[in-house]
């Protein structure tokens, strides 16, 4: 191999981690017989057919979704959680490498490696960093699906940080419809929508109750000048109002303005307002009713 094909070579390797394909190998000037004895002598490490590692290389979740990609070329597209952590949006190594592949691909599983029969509409398919890949939206709502506990907190976060919208999720659920774990997803959606807050509120009545936190209503009504306020949760003696968010209300500018001049109002009024999240309730139920007893203790303590 001459020193200009070697450089080609070893340049091709930098960018994708120490790994390549066959056909890139043979795009870059290299013959099969010379991609061959590189096999042969172990220089490069077989990942899947047609796709190696260079020896000189540590395999690694990157690389080895990368090699899972080429492997699968224009017959596969990365998807669920192993998309989700290509794109960036989580930093949890994925367990298995999910690939959606039409039925009749012939691609058979590999170690590692999760088919999934499932055509991908041309226009949710990207090219992401030399892979075909399904995009962020779809990425996000099927890994929340596997993902558990730790698929709400990559929801919730995706749409703070506004990566995807809840119209985007919402369109990969309706195409979804005949996809296995569906019913999760639409479950996902009710947490991130207002049909969050019925559940919300009964597992905050839960902790109170098994806290032996006493002297709170369910859907009190305050009246401040022209405006009637429903409370989630309310201490009225202490006038303490305890409001439940569902996991995306935070992404609606609408509903943040609304809920911010209601929250101004109520504290104007001598009210104190606690905000709690979905999240909050299931993740840190303890921090939840050490900041509720806080907040009770500070009032009763008052003149």
């Amino acid at each position: 191999m001459d020193r200009q094909l070697r450089d080609r070579v070893d340049r091709r390797l930098r960018r994708q981690w120490g790994v390549i394909s066959r056909r890139q190998a043979l795009a870059v000037g290299m013959s099969e017989d010379q991609v061959d004895r590189l096999v042969q002598a172990g220089v490069w490490l077989p990942m899947h057919p047609g796709v190696y590692r260079s020896s000189t290389n540590d395999t690694s979740v990157r690389a080895e979704i990368l090699a899972a990609g080429l492997w699968a070329g224009d017959r596969g597209v990365l998807d669920g959680w192993a998309a989700a952590w290509w794109w960036g949006l989580t930093d949890q190594r994925p367990p298995v490498i999910e690939l959606a592949v039409h039925r009749r691909s012939h691609l058979r599983p590999r170690p590692g490696v999760a088919l999934v029969s499932r055509t991908v509409a041309d226009v949710d398919v990207l090219i992401h960093t030399g892979i075909r890949i399904v995009d962020r939206p779809t990425a996000v709502m099927h890994a929340a699906v596997v993902m558990g506990a730790d698929g709400v907190r990559l929801l919730d976060r995706q749409l703070q940080q506004r990566t995807v919208d809840l119209s985007q999720i919402t369109a990969v659920v309706e195409k979804d419809r005949n996809r296995r774990g569906n019913k999760v997803a639409r479950r996902l959606i009710e947490l991130v929508g207002d049909g969050a807050a019925a559940e919300s509120e009964r597992r905050c009545i839960r902790l109170l109750r098994q806290a032996g936190i006493k002297g709170w209503e369910v859907g009190r009504e305050v009246t401040i000048g022209a405006r009637r306020y429903v409370l989630d949760l309310a201490f009225v003696r202490e006038r303490i109002a305890v409001e439940i968010d569902g996991l995306a209300w935070h992404t609606d500018p609408d509903r943040f303005q609304t809920d911010r001049r209601r929250q101004n109002e109520l504290i104007n009024a001598g009210w104190r307002v606690l905000r709690f999240t979905w999240y909050e309730l299931v993740e840190r139920p303890g921090t939840v009713l050490a900041s509720i007893r806080t907040a009770l203790d500070a009032r009763r303590q008052q003149p």
